[in-house]
Order: structure tokens, then C-alpha cells, then sequence
């Protein structure tokens, strides 16, 4: 064998070549995994948005139903009523532990710090749970803090 190269030899090397283009389609697996796991937790989020939604809108439109009542002069009962409208909705929003055991001024002071603006005649109304007169001022100035706190909550 020769040890120096044949010039024939040479000749016939090809000169350096990059490989060929890496097709796009079909994508790689961990693409497809990436894929299904952004289609789960768009469909996750989607499940979750419209839960949310259909809780705040059941518990405005029964929110609506008791300033019906209240119209009709039942005013005392629509008090508890919407305490027992607001307790759900924290429920279902903070679970049992955080909700369940609020009673007296501690059940309004927890909707202040979730966002309420009930005054001191609407924690007063809420707290006492309708046992005590009640104005249709202070019934009304309930009923808008009660909507406010669903909206921002529920």
C-alpha cells in the first residue's frame, strides 16, 4: 500500500456537504405531548371561567329575586335571605374551614376583607340575621353591597 494519496483519489472525494432540510411536519413527540398538554389547560381553564361565571350569575339573578321581595314589603326576610345567598357564595368561593364557623360581626368582617363595602347598618343587619327593624334604606344600601361582593367574588 501506498501511503501517499492518489491524486485519482482525490478527485473523486465530494467536498463537504450540509445535510438535508429537516422537514416540519410531522412534528417531533415531545411537540405532540406540548400540544395536548396546552389544549388540557386551555380546556381546564375554559371549565373553570364558565363554572365561575354561572355561580356569579345564578347568585345575582336569586339576589334579584329577593329586591323583588323586598319591594313587597318582605323586607325582614329578604335580610336573612341574602345572608344565606352570601354564605353560599363564600363557600363555594373559600371552602368550608374559612366560611362555615363565621358568626356574629365576624361573618361581615370576612366580607370586608374579600372585597365587601358593607357599612356598620349592613354588617349590624347581616350579623344580627334580620331579628332586628330595619329600614328600606338600609335594606337597599344591603342589597347593592351584596351585589357588589358576588360580583367581585363569585
Amino acid at each position: 500500500m501506498n501511503s501517499a494519496a492518489d491524486p485519482a483519489l482525490l478527485q473523486a472525494l465530494r467536498d463537504i456537504h450540509p445535510p438535508e432540510a429537516v422537514a416540519w411536519w410531522p412534528p417531533a413527540p415531545g411537540w405532540w405531548g406540548l400540544s395536548a398538554l396546552l389544549l388540557l389547560l386551555l380546556l381546564l381553564g375554559f371549565v373553570v371561567w364558565r363554572r365561575r361565571g354561572r355561580l356569579r350569575r345564578e347568585a345575582l339573578a336569586e339576589l334579584d329575586g329577593i329586591r323583588r321581595r323586598v319591594s313587597r314589603g318582605e323586607g325582614q326576610r329578604s335580610i336573612l335571605a341574602v345572608s344565606m345567598l352570601l354564605r353560599r357564595v363564600a363557600l363555594a368561593r373559600f371552602g368550608r374551614e374559612a366560611v362555615a364557623g363565621l358568626t356574629d360581626m365576624d361573618w361581615p368582617d370576612f366580607l370586608n376583607r374579600h372585597g365587601g363595602r358593607f357599612g356598620e347598618s349592613e354588617a349590624l343587619a347581616l350579623a344580627e340575621g334580620g331579628y332586628r327593624p330595619t329600614g328600606d334604606d338600609d335594606l337597599e344600601a344591603l342589597l347593592t353591597a351584596g351585589a357588589d361582593w358576588i360580583r367581585k367574588n363569585a
